[in-house]
């Protein structure tokens, strides 16, 4: 991490999840910025699809769902899902409404994601700071 302002002459090196969730938020913010139409779970799903996954495989404990890839991630499309009537693939349609079982010529496959944002409030009570208060958005 480089200090901002002039006092410190070095920098410092930083893991964990404290360092990782700037990066992490500032990506969200790129892809939103790219995609304004995207919700929390769109992002969430483009971050988890793009990371280049790290230790065991998929998610673990110490590296969650592995480093985040910056260029991936913005040329990644949105990864939506499908609700009601609508294309799946190549002119497959599915109507969730008729009775019978549908028939689906293709297998698609998308990993769960458990990513969320957190964002840090500041509580004040009569203009004067009394705390901090943590909000998860897309969870």
């Amino acid at each position: 991490m480089i200090s901002t302002d002039n006092r410190y002459d070095s920098f410092r090196l930083g893991t964990g999840t404290s360092a990782s969730t700037p990066h992490v938020s500032g990506l969200a913010a790129l892809i939103k910025s790219h995609h304004p139409e995207a919700t929390s779970l769109d992002i969430r799903r483009v971050l988890e699809s793009t990371a280049q996954d790290k230790g065991a495989p998929g998610r673990d404990d110490y590296y969650g769902y592995g480093r985040i890839d910056a260029y991936r991630a913005l040329k990644q499309p949105l990864l939506t899902s499908v609700g009601g009537e609508g294309t799946i693939i190549e002119g497959q349609t599915v109507d969730p409404v008729s009775p019978g079982m549908p028939t689906l010529t293709a297998a698609i496959t998308i990993k769960t994601i458990l990513v969320g944002i957190l964002l840090l409030r500041r509580r004040f009570k009569n203009g004067v700071e009394y705390g901090w208060r943590w909000a998860r958005d897309g969870f």
